[in-house]
């Protein structure tokens, strides 16, 4: 199949706020470049419907806006899609954030083949940290995925990492039946990146991407947990919790090279300086990237006393705490 037609089958769902506005150009390129033509697209404020606006698309990309009310939690608003009333136009559906690009390693892969045999298929994180423009475009695998489905199949979102089918009757219980190799009921177990294809997570896709999404998230977690104090730290010289977190991803072993991810080119660097503007000077940024660089040489100097990544029994909120707790292991 042409690239161009890579993934005409498949339905993106996506939640969009005004914080992406750097990083959504490339990814609408992305997906488009590789066929997607239907994305259903979560917002919840009205802020963000302006910010989504701003934007030019494709004619025939068909964008469903999905409005939730502005008191839901943002990581609720999955749940809430109805799958009675989708139209289903595609043989498959994914729910991705928008530092997520699917990626085939295997450029003569094709998702008919992929998932043939059940209703879905777990597709890993495939890590690429990106500090600057200069950040390696190679990378490593992460701990967690997201699921790929049969969109005629699927019964709900329960997370953006987990579709709940219409045959897995005893969630949460992790219990599958098979009969001749087809899934009959309960989830498949089936990771995709043995058949070559990832999901190349830009974790963050910036300093300045780090510090935007800590001053100005409404998700609320231990990755933000310092966001209350967050531009007094900066302008002081501190960093943030996913700073720190973005330099121990950015000091790790990158094992898988040479990845294709000219999307990158797309991140506007000046609407990221255009949000941080409105609290940080200049100067306070370009104190803050030096910190950054040498809080990440410390690591690299210390990396032995660092714990694997990814640590098999933590997912990574758990392992920010963790390293937050032991402070790096840097004392």
């Amino acid at each position: 199949m042409n690239k161009k037609n890579k993934l005409g089958q498949l339905t993106l769902y996506v939640r969009y706020c005004y914080l992406e506005e750097p990083y959504w150009d490339a990814f609408i390129h992305h997906y488009y470049s590789l066929g997607v033509r239907n994305i259903n697209v979560i917002i919840q404020y009205k802020k963000d419907i302006d910010s989504f606006n701003k934007f030019f698309y494709p004619k025939d990309l068909i964008i469903n806006i999905k409005k939730f009310n502005e008191d839901i939690r943002p990581d609720d608003t999955w749940e809430k899609i109805d799958f009675r009333k989708e139209k289903k136009n595609t043989k498959y559906l994914l729910a991705v954030d928008v530092d997520e690009f699917l990626y085939f390693l295997n450029p003569k892969l094709e998702l008919d083949n992929l998932i043939e045999q059940s209703n879905f298929v777990k597709i890993p994180w495939l890590m690429n940290p990106i500090s600057n423009v200069d950040s390696p475009n190679s990378g490593f695998y992460g701990r967690s995925f997201k699921t790929l489905g049969k969109y005629k199949k699927v019964k709900k979102i329960r997370t953006g990492h987990r579709l709940i089918s219409k045959t897995d009757f005893l969630y949460p219980l992790r219990f599958s039946l098979s009969y001749k190799r087809r899934l009959c009921i309960g989830d498949s177990n089936y990771f995709s990146h043995g058949d070559g294809l990832v999901l190349i997570h830009n974790w963050a896709r910036s300093v300045n991407d780090s510090i935007i999404r800590t001053v100005f998230s409404r998700i609320k977690s231990i990755k933000t947990s310092d966001s209350d104090s967050a531009l007094i730290n900066i302008k002081s010289g501190k960093l943030t919790i996913r700073s720190r977190y973005l330099a121990f991803l950015d000091s790790q072993q990158r094992y898988i090279k040479d990845l294709n991810t000219s999307y990158r080119n797309m991140f506007s660097i000046d609407k990221e300086l255009d949000l941080l503007s409105r609290y940080l000077k200049i100067k306070h940024l370009e104190n803050y990237y030096q910190t950054y660089q040498e809080f990440k040489e410390k690591l690299e100097e210390n990396f032995h006393k660092l714990p694997i990544y990814p640590q098999h029994n933590l997912e990574i909120r758990g392992q920010i705490k963790y390293l937050e707790e032991n402070k790096y292991f840097l004392t």
